[in-house]
């Protein structure tokens, strides 16, 4: 099965920039083309990490903070359901494109997986692709990469695995690494990161290779982000998206994620809220992420496109 692509012309998905106050640490990237400057305007981003990627999130909700409709919870059904508006799903798709362009890893969650059976993190918009491997010297489709602590919620038939052109990470815990590879019925390539040596190499040579990489890290069946999030640094990751709302919100606990995109569909849609709906989960009121409005934009009056940086 190849992987799905579509057109995606100029003035069907345009936005309108209404407001914009970047800090002085972003700069232009090398991803600078005119169809970008048409749709969406200049696309800026903060210096790069010594330590670890720049993590950023994109999700599209409803104004009372759902991500999926309970009845349909595929992506992007938020953004497409609404009766009043004339196209507004296909520029959310595009957004989200244009930062699959600029990520070197987009991570997905197996509950992420489980709802969308046909999911994969590639970009649809071969615009993008071409600007992607000529301006930015990347691989078409980016790094997929599957967190998942334990390993037993991976759907493990999932198409994903089956595509040749999309690269696989699985990231788990000492334990959780024997659960995948235990399930796993394709080439893999274990890799422990805490205790076998040229490590960042083995992540390089394999990675591009007819294989899924697991990479382990942790205790028992816990995994350690930072020790993660280091070595995809040292392997050449500089920026991920995060695509899965649960780990997105464990991200914001643990002080990792540094910017959201936010998409606004003017639609109300009840049920589970954005990201994590268990209260357990909330922040504290004295200390929750604090968030500065860096853009806004807009496609009509049904959708709007928030962007936010986090601070802890």
């Amino acid at each position: 099965m190849s992987l799905v692509s579509k057109e995606f012309l100029v003035d069907e998905i345009k936005l309108n920039k209404i407001y914009s106050d970047f800090d002085s640490d972003y700069e232009v990237t090398k991803l600078n083309f005119e169809k970008i400057d048409q749709i969406y305007g200049e696309l800026k981003f903060p210096q790069l990490k010594k330590e670890r990627p720049f993590l950023f999130a994109c999700f599209v909700a409803s104004i009372d903070g759902t991500i999926a409709f309970k009845d349909n919870p595929k992506s992007g059904q938020i953004a497409r359901n609404n009766n009043l508006d004339n196209g507004a799903g296909k520029s959310d798709l595009w957004i989200l494109n244009l930062l699959r362009t600029i990520a070197d890893g987009i991570i997905l969650g197996p509950k992420t997986l489980a709802a969308e059976p046909n999911l994969t993190g590639h970009i649809f918009d071969q615009e993008l692709v071409k600007a992607r491997t000529e301006l930015l010297s990347k691989s078409a489709v980016p790094y997929n990469i599957i967190v998942s602590q334990t390993g037993d919620s991976i759907p493990y038939q999932h198409r994903i695995f089956t595509e040749e052109e999309v690269p696989i990470i699985i990231a788990t815990s000492p334990q959780g690494s024997q659960v995948v590879t235990e399930n796993l019925d394709y080439p893999y390539q274990l890799i422990n990161l805490q205790s076998e040596s040229n490590i960042i190499k083995q992540i390089r040579t394999n990675i591009k290779k007819d294989k899924v990489i697991v990479l382990a890290t942790g205790d028992a069946y816990e995994l350690n982000e930072k020790i993660l999030f280091n070595s995809l640094k040292e392997a050449g990751l500089d920026r991920i998206m995060v695509e899965t709302p649960s780990y997105a919100h464990y991200l914001m606990q643990n002080q990792f994620l540094d910017e959201l995109f936010w998409n606004q569909a003017g639609i109300y849609a009840g049920g589970p809220k954005f990201l994590n709906n268990d209260y357990n989960f909330a922040f504290s009121s004295a200390a929750p992420p604090q968030a500065k409005m860096i853009t806004i934009h807009s496609y009509n009056s049904y959708f709007f496109c928030f962007r936010y940086r986090l601070n802890y």
